[in-house]
């Protein structure tokens, strides 16, 4: 399965099983609608990408807890 056939919560589930290379897809998936939602929400560039870079940790950090199917 390649990174574009994989679903989010495949990669998610993936992730929270260890694979951390299942994050690199995610963010290139994400990061650019949260970077262009925090930016348009904030009126410093550098903050926005400051946000988003500390939403994308956190998911990092709570997918290894989050059951498998979960939708949040």
């Amino acid at each position: 399965m390649t990174d574009g056939e994989a679903t989010d919560a495949t990669l998610l589930a993936a992730y929270a099983a260890g694979d951390l290379s299942a994050a690199a897809p995610l963010a290139r998936r994400h990061a650019p609608r949260v970077l262009s939602l925090a930016r348009s929400m904030l009126a410093d560039a550098a903050e926005a990408e400051d946000v988003t870079q500390e939403a994308l940790l956190r998911l990092w950090r709570i997918a290894p807890a989050s059951p498998p199917g979960s939708t949040g």
